[in-house]
């Protein structure tokens, strides 16, 4: 399986990103769940969001943040891309 990822364009939101997320938006929660692993985007300066490969669960990558805590069962296919990198420890239980 393959992530769908939405670059923000500078200065606006992210190309059809309420429409790729159910109307709903990109999830900018931050609370952690079990087994949790940080994940962040390495290439470019840009805001991506992108929908769990695995979990469908739609994950927001803001430059600069240092990171975004993603389901271990996303965490692995966003890595292959070579797009994202894991930060940090693992966080719950």
């Amino acid at each position: 399986m393959h992530p769908t990822i939405y670059m923000e364009r500078r200065g606006g939101g992210a190309d059809g990103d309420e429409e790729a997320f159910g109307g709903e938006g990109p999830d900018a929660s931050s609370a952690p769940l079990p087994a949790q692993v940080r994940l962040e985007y390495v290439k470019g300066a840009s805001n991506v969001y992108v929908r769990g490969p695995v979990s469908g669960r739609p994950y927001s990558f803001v430059h600069g943040s240092g990171g975004t805590l993603v389901d271990p069962r996303d965490a692995e296919s966003l890595m292959v891309t070579g797009l994202f990198r894991r930060v940090g420890m693992r966080t719950g239980t």
